[in-house]
């Protein structure tokens, strides 16, 4: 049985961002190219759209997909969307038009936000509401009614599956609950600008969008943090992983403007700690861990300046419950590997349209509620948790999660694969890459496979070496023998 999800106990991420309008409605919400927003333009936009919405029939759990590019805009329509009730499915425009429309068609979202050409190569037949100004008919009549969602929902994010499609992962305003630790963590100048540099597909620009924005600060919206940073715009905080942030400081593109950094998505070393201290002027940096099950972020540790050895992804934040059970769910002693699981009130509601996976992932227990992260970590002695590594198949690229079997479930598409493989490998600098492993007679070459996945897969999904095989090694039970695979 599927159990049921915690009742929402916070307040709504609109409602909190609604109540700062009426603190500060002159200060700068957005700055994006030079360009200002204030909080009451930001606002009015917003509700302006959100009357749209409602007038076609948004409220409680409609879902709305966005698909929009990076501009102050897609923050009205973000908040729009959440302001008519409703829920956003982020929809990244440069994303592949195939895994687009798998988003759309099974998320079953039955309206779509646009302000570009992007959605004239989607497959979507619901209602289209175009925002450019231009737009002489901004509203295509819908062949089925919008469909609604589970009422509580605020966004659904899809990330990577080992069956070979991604999984919509459904969550509340449990957000409110990291915007309120922000708070009590950050001073006032630290949130006053905030680099808003992630893709809305992921989840830690729902920190860097509504952090700032519930507490008087401004969204320094950037198309990557790998872009410098212009002389007005003077961010205080930046949030990118660990592999962003190395690449930054051997560019110095880091500003003395910078207070705080938060890392996460990948193991932070202590080198780079160290560096980053002695590079810049960052007073604190942040090694955060949680899934996207989790809200983002369910612990932090602040890696000391000087720092020996690699931090520990540190205590629970925001009211999340941290356990580590072995494999007969019982707490481990410290010091001894477990599975981590996640309980409190930032779990998701669950999977959309897949309760089978919800019920395996979301347990009942003496506990409460738990998410089964797949994690492999430890109590150390001070009481800070050490991530040791995954129990399945799942990577880090980049610092975003990645199922090695949704990969190779593309490539078997392939014409003339017969089999595959793919592992994820470390560069000279450290840095995960994904290595294909491939049974094709035809011997097809690496720029080949990468331009016949792009019609599927992300950038940050596609192989970066290819290995050809007359065939792949197995194991005694017919699986492919992931050891034996070796570099040629």
């Amino acid at each position: 049985m599927t159990p049921e999800p915690v009742a929402p106990t916070s307040p709504r991420l609109d409602g909190l961002f609604a109540a700062q309008v009426r603190r500060t409605p002159d200060a700068v919400a957005v700055l994006h190219a030079g360009a200002r927003l204030s909080y009451a333009g930001l606002d009015a936009q917003a509700t302006m759209l959100a009357q749209r919405l409602q007038d076609l029939g948004a409220g409680p759990g409609t879902l709305v997909g966005v698909c929009m590019r990076r501009t102050p805009q897609l923050i009205a329509a973000l908040l729009g969307v959440l302001k008519a009730g409703g829920a956003y499915l982020p929809l990244d425009p440069a994303y592949p038009t195939e895994r687009l429309d798998y988003m759309l068609a099974d998320s079953g979202a039955g309206l779509l936000l646009t302000d570009s050409d992007a959605s004239r190569r989607l497959a979507f037949d619901g209602v289209l509401i175009d925002l450019r100004a231009s737009a002489a008919a901004e509203v295509v009549q819908p062949k089925l009614p919008p469909r609604r969602a589970t009422p509580d929902l605020a966004y659904v994010l899809y990330t990577s599956g080992s069956t070979g499609r991604p999984k919509g992962v459904m969550l509340g305003h449990t957000a409110a609950n990291l915007i309120a630790w922000a708070r009590a963590t950050f001073t006032a100048g630290e949130l006053a600008r905030v680099a808003a540099t992630t893709s809305i597909c992921f989840d830690p620009s729902v920190f860097e969008i509504f952090a700032p924005l519930c507490h008087g600060g401004t969204v320094v919206l950037k198309p990557t943090a790998l872009k410098p940073f212009a002389p007005d715009e003077r961010p205080t905080l930046l949030n990118c992983v660990p592999s962003v942030l190395a690449e930054l400081c051997r560019m110095g593109a880091i500003p003395d403007s910078v207070r705080v950094i938060n890392v996460g998505g990948e193991p932070l070393k202590a080198a780079l700690v160290r560096e980053v201290y002695r590079r810049t002027q960052v007073t604190a940096l942040y090694n955060h861990y949680g899934p996207t099950e989790a809200t983002t972020c369910a612990t932090v540790a602040l890696a000391a300046r000087e720092a020996q050895t690699d931090p520990p992804i540190g205590r629970p934040i925001a009211g999340a419950e941290l356990l580590v059970l072995d494999a007969r769910g019982r707490l481990t002693a410290p010091g001894a590997i477990g599975e981590i699981h996640i309980g409190g009130p930032g779990l998701a509601l669950g999977y959309l349209n897949r309760p089978e996976l919800t019920a395996e992932r979301f347990t009942p227990s003496e506990w409460g509620r738990l998410y089964r992260t797949g994690d492999l970590g430890r109590w150390a002695a001070d009481g800070q948790l050490e991530f040791v590594g995954r129990l399945d198949a799942q990577v880090k690229i980049r610092g975003i999660r990645v199922e090695l079997g949704e990969v190779e479930a593309a490539l078997l598409r392939l014409a003339g694969v017969e089999n595959a493989a793919v592992v994820a490998r470390p560069d000279a600098l450290g840095r995960n890459r994904l290595v294909a492993y491939l049974q094709a007679p035809a011997q097809p070459t690496l720029p080949q496979v990468r331009a016949a996945l792009k019609h599927w897969a992300p950038e940050h999904m596609l192989p970066e070496q290819l290995v050809v095989l007359d065939a792949l090694p197995l194991t005694l039970s017919g699986k492919v023998d992931r050891n034996a695979l070796q570099l040629s």
